[in-house]
């Protein structure tokens, strides 16, 4: 009995402690990919490929269908914004118009900008319930495209990016990720969009509301959306509330 009793004290202690110092949204960027790693750290594989990855961030290629191009330059994770800031950055003046001044007197645009100059930016920027962790050369081809999904005919004419299940097609900008994880891209995004006001557009709305109803949140999807809120204060509603995107 006074064994449990001491745990229980120990147990509440640690969370009061966790709380101090982890209760509160990350500042910026830099400091939510900090926090993104600890969050992860109980599920260390990459998001559009599966791989597994070590308490450092090296990543095991051999536990992945994966193959990586650059194996020094991938070897370890980078993390990425499911819904780039690209969306919502390009409505902003700070990243269409050269509002910015650097030391030498040059006019800039853009992220940089954007950080220096748009609070809501970098709350976007560092938001936790929209970053994953990634290999970089996926990340890079990725770029900005939109999310879609191809016939079963098209499929077989597409190219999966280095053995990874995903396709990434340059000439039409989309992506298509492995079912796996389609449910919980569809709810990053329309988390981001109610948040931010981001426009996901008809096509991907409806693309989205579908993979939310027919792939249902995964027991690490919850749990990760617990260990962002409590860091946070803020769950992504579309997780607890899973199949309702209406």
């Amino acid at each position: 009995m006074k064994k449990n009793i001491i745990r229980s004290v120990c147990i509440f202690l640690a969370i009061s402690f966790s709380s101090i110092i982890w209760g509160h949204q990350p500042k910026d960027f830099d400091q939510a990919k900090k926090m993104a790693r600890a969050i992860w750290n109980e599920h260390r594989e990459t998001f559009y490929c599966g791989c597994a990855y070590d308490r450092h961030g090296v990543i095991n290629f051999d536990s992945c269908s994966y193959t990586p191009k650059h194996k020094r330059k991938d070897k370890v994770i980078g993390w990425e914004h499911v819904v780039p800031v690209s969306w919502y950055g390009k409505k902003l003046g700070c990243w269409k118009e050269d509002i910015c001044v650097n030391k030498k007197g040059k006019s800039y645009r853009g992220r940089n900008c954007c950080r220096k100059t748009d609070s809501r930016f970098r709350k976007m920027e560092a938001d936790l319930h929209n970053l994953v962790p990634i290999i970089r050369d996926v990340n890079f081809a990725r770029g900005n495209y939109h999310f879609a999904e191809f016939h079963l005919e098209e499929k077989r004419d597409k190219f999966y990016f280095n053995q990874c299940n995903v396709i990434i097609d340059e000439r039409y900008r989309l992506i298509e990720p492995r079912d796996e994880i389609k449910g919980m891209v569809a709810r990053i995004n329309l988390y981001m969009a109610d948040k931010y006001g981001i426009d996901l557009g008809k096509k991907q709305r409806k693309l989205f509301t579908d993979w939310n109803s027919r792939y249902a949140p995964t027991k690490w999807e919850k749990r990760w959306n617990q260990k962002v809120a409590l860091i946070t204060g803020e769950l992504n509603p579309y997780i607890q509330s899973e199949g309702s995107a209406e």
